[in-house]
């Protein structure tokens, strides 16, 4: 569905204020939407109108994190991947690749295009989370673009004076890892801070193992080893001033981070010697960031009226000497740079009232942001400078509508305009997407939602741009180099839940058993194809897809079972898909989709001592394309473990063990083409972490 949203944006901010301004005439407030902060994580799911789980503070102190990052690797039904050199993170859930879980901060969206951004986000401390808010399928509110969506929320000033600290050390396979965080707050009925410092110690070791062929005989086995180690600085002050129920917040976060990276290569040819090699690489790599957000809210005759402003802006620079020896005895020298810059300018107006039966919210929001990269590579002579911008301007109604005690609906619009382009070259889209969810509790324990939304997601911008990401160690089909396409188009989705949940006594926990179907016009997905003499891996728009499955919950608090203090948790997704392939002109799975993805986890309280368990299993990974492709990926179980000990009302101190049984990444990978066929296998060493803390509040 197409409109021309440069006369329907007007009209919707027209109707918006007059809504609003019949909403103050009816004299009702907002009280009924209010969530009371008494409501424990049970009880919030079970009152909210959407499909939410909360990860409560407490659930994410047992997390044992050092990072919003590795929390985030931990979520149920969420899939986080390894962090990226530039600590940015690519969300998965439900099987699905690109973005599938979209991230926000205090009800803000983290820019799918700012790398930076999210890198930095992923790098706060873990001490800084008051809570995470997982919410799934489509509303006008969040949109539809994916089928998860993260609310971090981050803690708030208080109005008193209070001191937090977190010294950690630890290590990673004999290397050092080391985190002081302090955070000092005060302030008064109208005016309260927070000052959280944050300085960080990482040495992150890595290994990989490769094994390649080919049909003409070739038989290479490929050892690396890496060392990479990063000081990082966070300041992330917050002011808020009160009056009444009105407030004003500012939020600034500096960030800097510097370090190298080491890494060794050594390759054996079994069956020409000569072509065998070794070669040292040494990476420095600095990043800077900045930010301001601020917000404010005010209540005028039962009319909530809020808004915030952000920008940012942020640089990441890589400097790389590669310095390698031959089998036949020739030195080669490469020298590599990389430079980013990244801007961010967002803002929204949002304005909730209630009208009878109905809770009504409309809101007006823009984000826009820039991107300039140059990249040049001596040993492959290439120089390049690529420039990106987007802009998308969204405008949404929704209504909740307590159509009885028992029934709630809640009906949505929104409208989304969408502009982007690289290197001069640009792409204009509108559409509009209606949503409408349901629920219904028709006793205490039992509640039965249901929602269907549409969505639209624009390509990132690197999946636009032609900046190369080159394969170093080799060029084939299975080791392609990477490259944006600047012909592609969003995708455009309808997605579909129903969920029915079970709630047992005394908040005590819940069961919750999840239906998803998800249709998507113009599925991105990644292929590799021989451009002149070099593989090369760009994205496109091959089909309509469909993604389906069944997610299963649950959460335990076994104090009314007899077993006090013990707290259950596990979640399964059973992901399913097909894809319409236009191309090859068949039907087929989607790539890289897991058979299952399972997590659960063990609490247990006794006095002033706690511990527990939890784990993350991924069933194996497959991508079959007939005649092209044959990748998987061997299952694989993280476990983790904490322990800690009160020591005082205001002390802890907390063992915290990470990937416990060293759980590798296992990769076997076949490609074909007319005459030619290539092997791959690789394992990727994953470490264990160890990590004692002591952690302060007053």
């Amino acid at each position: 569905m197409r409109t021309n949203l440069s006369r329907l944006v007007p009209a919707m901010c027209w109707g918006l204020l007059a809504a609003a301004s019949a909403g103050a005439a009816a004299e009702t407030t907002l009280d009924t939407i209010t969530v009371t902060a008494t409501l424990d994580d049970v009880a919030e799911r079970r009152e909210s109108t959407a499909q939410k789980v909360i990860v409560s503070r407490q659930d994410i102190e047992a997390m044992g994190a050092l990072t919003i990052g590795d929390v985030m690797g931990k979520l149920p039904g969420v899939d986080a991947g390894a962090q990226g050199a530039d600590g940015s993170m690519a969300l998965r859930s439900r099987g699905m690749v690109r973005d599938s879980a979209q991230i926000m901060v205090d009800g803000e969206r983290v820019h799918h295009n700012a790398r930076v951004a999210q890198g930095i986000v992923g790098r706060l401390p873990a001490t800084e989370l008051l809570r995470v808010e997982i919410t799934r399928g489509s509303s006008a509110e969040v949109g539809g673009s994916a089928p998860l969506t993260v609310n971090l929320v981050l803690a708030k000033p208080l109005s008193r004076e209070s001191t937090a600290f977190k010294a950690a050390v630890g290590y990673r396979e004999g290397r050092a890892i080391a985190q002081t965080n302090i955070t000092k707050g005060g302030g008064d009925k109208n005016f309260s801070w927070l000052l959280p410092v944050t300085l960080n110690h990482h040495e992150m070791p890595s290994a990989r193992q490769a094994s390649r062929r080919d049909s003409t005989g070739l038989w290479q086995e490929d050892s690396e080893q890496g060392e990479r180690r990063t000081e990082e600085f966070v300041i992330s002050p917050r002011l808020t001033w009160k009056s009444g129920r009105d407030s004003l917040s500012l939020n600034p976060v500096f960030f800097r981070s510097s370090g190298p990276s080491d890494n060794d290569f050594a390759r054996i040819d079994l069956n020409i010697p000569a072509n065998s090699a070794t070669r040292h690489d040494q990476t420095r790599s600095r990043n800077a960031f900045n930010r301001l957000r601020a917000d404010g809210e005010m209540f005028r005759q039962g009319v909530k009226y809020s808004g915030r402003l952000n920008f940012s802006d942020g640089e990441r620079r890589t400097d790389t000497l590669r310095s390698g020896l031959t089998g036949g005895g020739i030195a080669t020298l490469a020298e590599e740079e990389t430079r980013r810059k990244e801007r961010d300018l967002g803002g929204a107006f949002r304005t909730e009232w209630s009208r009878g039966a109905h809770v009504l919210a409309a809101a007006v929001e823009y984000s826009g942001h820039r991107r300039d990269e140059y990249q040049s590579n001596s040993s492959l002579g290439s120089n390049e400078t690529h420039d990106g911008w987007d802009r998308q301007w969204s405008v949404w109604l929704q209504d909740e509508w307590s159509l009885a005690a028992a029934t709630t609906f809640t009906l949505g619009l929104r409208g989304e305009s969408l502009r982007y382009a690289i290197d001069g070259v640009g792409q204009h889209h509108q559409k509009l997407l209606p949503s409408v969810a349901i629920k219904w509790q028709p006793v205490e324990q039992w509640v039965f939602r249901s929602s269907l939304g549409a969505g639209i997601k624009p390509p990132r911008l690197d999946e636009l741009t032609n900046q190369p990401v080159f394969s170093v160690n080799a060029n084939t089909p299975l080791e392609p180099d990477r490259r944006g396409n600047p012909n592609l188009r969003p995708e455009s989705s309808l997605n579909f839940e129903a969920v029915l949940e079970r709630y047992l006594p005394d908040e005590a926990g819940v069961l919750g058993a999840n239906l998803y179907l998800r249709h998507t016009q113009d599925f991105i997905e990644r292929r590799v194809q021989l451009e002149g003499a070099r593989w090369v891996d760009r994205p496109y728009n091959e089909g309509a897809a469909r993604h389906w499955g069944m997610e299963l919950d649950a959460k335990l608090r076994t104090d009314k079972l007899g077993w006090r203090g013990a707290t259950f948790r596990a979640h399964l997704t059973a992901p399913r898909s097909q894809v319409d392939d236009a191309r090859l002109g068949m039907r087929r799975a989607a790539r890289e989709q897991p058979r299952y993805i399972l997590s659960g986890g063990y609490d247990q309280t006794l006095g002033a001592r706690s511990f527990g368990l939890s784990f993350q299993h991924s069933g194996r990974v497959r991508t079959a394309v007939p005649g092209e492709q044959a990748y998987e990926t061997r299952q694989r179980t993280v476990v983790d473990a904490y322990a800690l000990q009160k020591l005082s009302r205001e002390l802890n101190l907390r063992l915290s063990l990470q990937n416990l049984f060293r759980a590798d990444t296992r990769r076997q990978m076949e490609a074909f083409a007319p005459g030619s066929s290539w092997y791959l296998r690789t394992e990727e060493r994953r470490v264990r972490t160890v990590l004692l803390s002591l952690e302060g509040k007053w």
